[in-house]
């Protein structure tokens, strides 16, 4: 009789304890499940079919002074948001000029926005920046196929320059300050020196003629 409610009981437990790890299980995945679901980018769905987001946006820039041009060549079947890049940080940053002209475009991310096929390319005004500090660019794209990139960052190395702000501007356009008063200034100190020498050289004669009476 006790062998028997014994063996009972261990035949619930089992019972119980595959229940609990069937339930957790189920739990763990169904929440996965809709979060993947409910992401904006399906970064868990779809990630994996699609290369690196450096792969499809490739970054080129070039510096001339304070002139920074950054282009993207971007892969055919993909596009780039318009409104989605920034750069940082911004005190790096004088100005960024007027992006070019995009194509017009309607996705369930987004709504109505512009975005770029093919190239684009951004022109920047920098501030003073030492060889190599970083200029970061933010920027997002998506796959025609309905896939969409998280928000990412490509570096950039900026080299030296003094930069276009406008204190450094409004500095090499002033002229620079005549130095008038400077050189009245030292003609009088001149004139004072020579003052002195030849007093001293008058009271030197006058104690030598004295010596000789």
């Amino acid at each position: 009789m006790i062998e028997a409610v014994s063996s009972a009981g261990v035949w619930v437990m089992q019972v119980f304890l595959r229940s609990m790890v069937f339930t957790l299980f189920l739990g763990v995945f169904s929440s996965s499940s809709l979060a993947a679901l409910q992401s904006p980018f399906g970064d868990a769905i779809q990630g994996n079919k699609y290369p690196p987001s450096e792969q499809v946006f490739v970054i080129d820039y070039n510096q001339v002074d304070a002139e920074l041009r950054v282009r993207f060549s971007i892969r055919d079947g993909f596009y780039l948001y318009q409104h989605r890049f920034d750069f940082s940080p911004e005190e790096k940053v004088h100005r960024v000029h007027p992006l070019p002209e995009g194509e017009l475009h309607s996705d369930e991310f987004f709504g109505d926005t512009v975005i770029y096929r093919d190239h684009v390319e951004l022109v920047v005004d920098l501030n003073a920046a030492r060889r190599n500090e970083i200029l970061n660019v933010h920027l997002q794209g998506c796959a025609d196929e309905g896939f969409c990139y998280p928000p990412t960052t490509q570096q950039i190395f900026l080299r030296r320059t003094a930069g276009t702000s406008d204190d450094t501007a409004a500095l090499a356009s002033s002229p620079a300050p005549e130095p008038l008063q400077a050189s009245k200034s030292q003609t009088t100190s001149v004139f004072l020196w020579g003052l002195f020498i030849l007093a001293g050289l008058a009271l030197l004669a006058v104690l030598l003629r004295r010596r000789k009476k």
